[in-house]
């Protein structure tokens, strides 16, 4: 199929659960073809075991409900098989944004289950910032949900940013940290004042302004020695 709509998930997910017989046996899984409009793909399926895709037609219904809709179609954009991952994108529509998920694993997998929300923009593989269609620092500069360009994308990154982290960073600092200056130069980047970008991120205007400060040049030396 070269779209799914969330009933199909659902039916070919119950399909397979009905056809079992021994409680030992393990259900078909549920294949997924791959559109020919993608070239890397064209000619492959994605497998995925029925409860996989039973859980991302929950959480499709669950978190795309607003604007796209949870009916679908969504189409499969890229994939791996056998028994892998997928990712499945929704185009969206007037004042909605394009929404991509990845999902794969299973109940035996070693990660289990997983889901995961893509950044909105076509291809990218970073997560989503701030929930379903958001955009991650690189794409900052696509256009909002109303069109035209601006800091939306940043703004709603670096709130999501503040109520997840605020000041303290305490959480793997290191790598915190290295998020946080990647965010905070791309959102300035995008036109979002720095004073915004301290306030929604939960940041001190002083830690701000050393992340954007410009690295020295070594040619010039150490000026202070």
């Amino acid at each position: 199929m070269e779209s799914v709509l969330t009933r199909d998930l659902i039916r070919l997910a119950t399909e397979s659960i009905d056809r079992l017989g021994a409680a030992e046996e393990l259900p078909d899984p549920v294949v997924l073809e791959l559109p020919d409009t993608l070239p890397l793909s064209r000619g492959r399926t994605v497998e995925w075991h029925p409860l996989v895709a039973l859980a991302v037609a929950g959480h499709i219904c669950r978190y795309w409900a607003q604007g796209a809709g949870p009916r679908g179609p969504f189409a499969i954009e890229a994939g791996s098989s056998p028994a892998g991952w997928a990712t499945l994108v929704s185009p969206g529509n007037g004042s909605c944004p394009s929404r991509r998920l990845q999902a794969g694993g299973g109940p035996w997998s070693p990660s289990g289950i997983w889901i995961t929300e893509l950044c909105g923009h076509p291809r990218c593989t970073e997560p989503a910032p701030a929930g379903p269609g958001s955009r991650c620092p690189s794409h900052f500069g696509d256009p909002g949900p109303s069109g035209g360009t601006g800091p939306h994308w940043a703004d709603l990154a670096a709130r999501a940013w503040g109520e997840r982290h605020g000041a303290d960073g305490r959480e793997h600092p290191r790598r915190v940290a290295e998020r946080l200056s990647r965010l905070v130069k791309q959102a300035v980047a995008a036109g979002m004042p720095k004073e915004d970008v301290a306030a929604a991120t939960g940041s001190r205007r002083a830690a701000v302004a050393e992340i954007l400060r410009p690295a020295p040049d070594p040619e010039q030396g150490d000026e202070w020695m």
